[in-house]
């Protein structure tokens, strides 16, 4: 079988690898092309009349919300790939007509919670403004209360992993803290030598992976996009399916941080959003099954 991907970051690396692993074949003519959004319209077109199967992989952790009145539907699209259950059903809510499966988590290995004796190292991953250093406000106010919050606590070490300018964050400098600047490359090393981690989005997932206790930020605001503040239409009709169950704005945090460290707090939401390992002769398989529901 032959294929073709579109990469976006390191996202579609390991769906890459795990094909290559079954013996397929990188190709300008393919049987599958993997996008990892829909909006590449004349390479669409052309390896639709080429008569490969067109599939959207995952752009990140979480359902793609963007086709919810931002970005065009992938009309003429065979399939949707999702992570897990719970990303499955949202984006079946956000896109009814078009075939969606899940295919695992890849960004990194599955460990299970790692409750630590005491609480001495938090990683904070503020929420980061896209390439153009845009940020919305609401992701800079909860960056900076997160923030404020670690410069008062005493007896921990916190480290601010900070993607992009510090002021593009909201944030500022400050001794209390180690500014640790990074790139959104899916590494994760910082999470497996923190004993706590507060973070948005991918990287929080990646921590909820990786076994760590974990606080997220920002799950019951909409989401917009940076610079435009363009937001989804339909998003209270799904967001409470998929927030992750600790927010740092629902109360003291000592309160959240002994949530975190219940493993029962958030076991649910991993088996339903980080779920199994991605297995490569799954995936192989379940595109071939595309693949063959496409030329019938």
């Amino acid at each position: 079988m032959q294929y073709w991907i579109q990469h976006h970051q390191h996202k579609g690396k390991p769906i890459e690898r795990a094909l290559v692993d079954q013996g397929w074949v990188y190709s300008q003519t393919p049987d599958i092309a993997l996008f990892d959004t829909a909006r590449n319209k004349p390479i669409e077109r052309r390896f639709r009349r080429g008569g490969a199967a067109l599939v959207v992989y995952p752009h990140t952790a979480i359902a793609g919300w963007w086709y919810d009145g931002l970005l065009d539907p992938p009309i003429g699209f065979d399939a949707i790939l999702a992570i897990g259950e719970g990303q499955k059903e949202v984006q079946k809510i956000i896109t009814p007509n078009i075939r969606v499966e899940t295919i695992g988590w890849s960004y990194c290995p599955i460990l299970p919670f790692q409750k630590p004796k005491a609480i001495k190292q938090i990683l904070f991953a503020p929420i980061h403004p896209s390439v153009n250093g845009k940020l919305r406000q609401e992701a800079k106010d909860v960056n900076a209360r997160v923030y404020k919050q670690l410069l008062g606590m005493r007896g921990v070490q916190a480290t601010v992993r900070v993607i992009g300018k510090l002021e593009n964050n909201g944030l500022w400098e400050s001794p209390d803290v180690t500014i640790k600047y990074a790139e959104p490359d899916g590494s994760y090393a910082d999470i497996d030598a923190a004993d706590l981690v507060i973070a948005e989005g991918m990287f929080l997932s990646l921590a909820v992976a990786r076994g760590k206790p974990s606080i997220g930020m920002n799950q019951h605001v909409i989401q917009r996009v940076n610079g435009n503040g363009c937001s989804p239409k339909r998003w209270w009709e799904y967001n409470h399916l998929q927030a992750y169950p600790i927010d740092f704005d629902d109360g003291d945090i000592m309160e959240l941080i002994d949530k975190a460290v219940n493993e029962s707090q958030i076991s649910e939401w991993k088996k339903r959003f980080i779920g199994e390992q991605l297995q490569p002769e799954y995936l192989s398989d379940l595109l071939k099954d595309i693949r063959s529901e496409h030329v019938r």
